[in-house]
Parts: structure tokens; C-alpha cells; sequence
């Protein structure tokens, strides 16, 4: 058996993909994928002296690190929405057949629906750059109270915009390929785990972090997100006009 995690929700999703992988008796396969991901966001792609938008030394090693996911019997891989892009460089979709969805058994995708909370995760997470947690003793026990803002902020604004749009027309895709997949919300993951998943435990901690008392415009974050939907829609579309409607 293959599963696979499309995850916007990185520590839940971590949580999920463990789970899943001691109730089934697979193995976590991928893991490089976030590696190499990771040399995107933060190298420069140079070829002949110039900038790739489509770097092709990163494709080369995305097809090589999916080929090992592909020839393995078994396992559960988590990918995060903006792996299938190269939303580093550009706003472009790669292709989905290159991750050949087909084989896995079912795709679960996990995302939050409260926003402020959505978007305080993920900013909360860069600030302390750390995004899941192995020991308690991890957890940031006095955080200092910070303001959403900042080109770090919308950044990350139109990175969970854009990764909605992945995921809607991903799940398109898979609809319209036979491919069966489950929406799983952030709060409906533990009960998921619980009832489905006898319950059983992984080496991922909540942080249970009150994002209320530390980001100082909480209350602002729904309509900032609202405002940024137009300039993500329109970026994503510009960038894949083959999908626009």
C-alpha cells in the first residue's frame, strides 16, 4: 500500500503521515523531497550566467527523488502544496503526471479553515523557524508578542493563497484520473487519528500556542487574507493560463 499527504498543515500533516504509517506497517518515504525543496527557496539557480525560472538541475533531481518514491513497494510521503510549483521562482504548476499520483491508494489533504489561526501558524512558524516539533522540551515557552507585517508576512500571505489554488485544481486532477482522495480539516485530524486510526501516537508534539496573544493584529489577518486573494488569483492564473475558467 502507498498513501500520500498533500499537507498545508505541516505539523498535523507530519502527525497524520506517521500515524498512518505505523497503522498500515509502511514505511515514511519522500523525506528528500523536503530537502531538496528547501535548496529551491534558498539557492540560486544559475544557468550560462543567468537566472532559471524553470531551474533544470531542480527538475532533474525532483524526477530522480520521485523515481525512488515510485519504485518503492510501500510507504507514505507528505508533500507540501507549493512542491508541485516552482513558486520559488516563478508561480508555475509542474506538471502533475510527474508525480504520478495513480500509484498511491488514497491522497489526503489536510488545511485549516479558521484563517487568523491559518495564518498565524505559518508566520508564527518562519519567525521561530521551526515548523514541527519532536520533544516538548522544544516548545517556545515565552514567545515575544509580534505584529503581522512585513514582506515576510504577505509572503507568506500569498504562499497559503496560492497553495489553496494547488490543491483545488490538484484535486481536480485526481477526481477526473480515478485517483481517490479525502479533505481532512486541522481540528478533525486528532479525531480522524482516533476513530479511524486506533489512536495510535507519533513522535510529532502540539505547541498548542495561543496565536491570539502573540500576533498583536489577530483580529486584522481575516480581511488582510481577503484583500490578498485578488493579487494571489491573479498571479497564479497569469502564471497558468491553461487553467484559468
Amino acid at each position: 500500500m502507498k498513501l500520500c499527504i498533500i499537507g498545508h498543515t505541516r505539523s498535523r500533516s507530519s502527525h497524520l503521515r506517521d500515524v498512518l504509517g505505523v497503522y498500515n506497517n509502511i514505511p515514511i518515504i519522500g523525506q528528500k523531497l523536503d530537502t531538496l525543496y528547501d535548496m529551491l527557496t534558498k539557492g540560486t539557480w544559475v544557468s550560462n550566467g543567468i537566472p532559471e525560472k524553470e531551474p533544470s538541475f531542480y527538475l532533474n533531481l525532483l524526477k530522480l527523488h520521485l523515481a525512488e518514491v515510485k519504485h518503492s513497494p510501500t510507504g507514505v510521503v507528505k508533500i507540501h502544496p507549493t512542491q508541485l510549483s516552482f513558486i520559488p521562482t516563478n508561480g508555475k504548476l509542474i506538471d502533475f503526471d510527474m508525480f504520478s499520483f495513480s500509484q498511491y491508494k488514497k491522497v489526503y489533504f489536510t488545511a485549516r479553515k479558521d484563517i487568523p489561526e491559518l495564518v498565524c501558524s505559518l508566520y508564527v512558524a518562519h519567525v521561530l523557524g521551526k515548523f514541527t516539533y519532536k520533544d516538548k522540551a522544544d516548545i517556545v515557552k515565552n514567545i515575544e508578542p509580534m505584529k503581522f507585517e512585513g514582506n515576510i508576512g504577505y509572503n507568506r500571505m500569498l504562499m497559503l493563497l496560492y497553495s489553496d489554488l494547488v490543491s483545488l485544481h490538484l484535486k481536480e486532477y485526481l477526481t477526473s484520473h480515478g485517483i481517490e482522495w479525502e479533505h481532512l480539516d486541522y481540528e478533525d485530524i486528532p479525531e480522524f487519528i482516533e476513530q479511524k486510526l486506533d489512536n495510535l501516537g507519533s513522535t510529532n508534539v502540539e505547541t498548542n500556542y495561543r496565536y491570539k496573544d502573540i500576533v498583536t493584529n489577530y483580529d486584522e489577518l481575516e480581511s488582510i487574507y481577503e484583500s490578498f486573494k485578488p493579487i494571489a488569483h491573479r498571479r497564479f492564473y497569469d502564471a497558468n493560463p491553461q487553467l484559468d475558467i
